[in-house]
């Protein structure tokens, strides 16, 4: 509940979770909305950029550049909130992958919640994989939009 105290309003610790956790539902519904695409559109830019991605965490060579793989990487090392692919990525009990960064940023009193679907998610419970860098250099990643790859 809010209470005034001189000119200032103040949040209990319990109303302020409450609201955290509206909020951090509310968020997950809107990005939820605002990914979703037509299947035409969908398809259509499937070819284009399903295998591109950004890594981070890996060397300053590779970290920040976008990158067009031959084959696609597989889910399990891509983060759900950010969809980069770190070098660490974290399953969570409710199914979606976070990477280190993201998960601090769900922090909630001490505990954390996915910030997809707002389930809790505390840090015994999350499965930490390392993504081998010698696994990554093996990928091919197109040099162009044409067929011509490297490894």
């Amino acid at each position: 509940m809010l209470y005034e105290t001189g000119r200032l309003w103040r949040w209990s610790v319990s109303t302020a979770a409450v609201a955290l956790r509206l909020f951090q539902r509310a968020l997950a519904a809107l990005l939820t909305l605002l990914t979703r695409r037509s299947p035409e559109r969908a398809s259509r830019r499937m070819d284009a950029e399903s295998q591109r991605y950004t890594l981070f965490g890996f060397s300053p060579e590779l970290d920040w550049r976008p990158l067009h793989f031959v084959e696609p990487i597989p889910p399990s090392r891509i983060c759900s909130v950010c969809g980069l692919v770190p070098k660490v990525t974290g399953s969570l009990s409710c199914g979606h992958v976070v990477c280190k960064s993201c998960y601090q940023q769900c922090a909630l009193g001490g505990s954390h919640a996915c910030p997809l679907d707002g389930d809790a998610c505390p840090e015994e419970d999350v499965y930490w994989r390392c993504f081998p860098s010698d696994n990554l250099t093996r990928r091919k990643v197109s040099t162009n939009r044409s067929d011509r790859s490297y490894k």
